[in-house]
């Protein structure tokens, strides 16, 4: 649980991070940001991740670690899918901005194998 814990803070942190850096820092070879080249619209895109890290999050922080088993399959699933759409949205965008959210989307795969792995080697609460 604490290794899944660290782990998801840790992507959500990075996912800001990543976030920050895009709009602040010069994308282009001309100097101009992200934001001064596509509009406003670009900040949406960029929050994907951070949302998708948040909710990770927020299974991980809100559960219980003795728990029943629909409740810890809830959570899994609270962690893996955000995880798989970190890394898909990390491979799409991998030739522009998706290079900076790697670190995010290794941080929720660490979380989401953590608490995989303290799935399994735990019995369930009960009904």
């Amino acid at each position: 649980m604490r290794i899944a814990l660290v782990a998801a803070w840790a992507a959500h942190v990075l996912a800001w991070a990543a976030g920050a850096v895009l709009l602040v820092l010069p994308a282009y070879s001309s100097g101009e940001t992200l934001i001064e080249v596509n509009g406003l619209w670009v900040i949406r895109l960029l929050l994907i991740p951070v949302a998708l890290s948040g909710i990770a999050l927020a299974a991980v922080l809100l559960t219980r670690r003795r728990q029943s088993n629909r409740a810890r399959s809830v959570r899994t699933m609270l962690l893996w899918i955000p995880a798989i759409l970190v890394v898909g949205f990390w491979i799409v965008t991998s030739l522009t901005i998706g290079v900076f959210y790697l670190p995010a989307a290794l941080a929720l795969l660490v979380a989401a194998i953590a608490d995989s792995a303290l799935a399994w080697r735990r019995p369930p609460a009960g009904p």
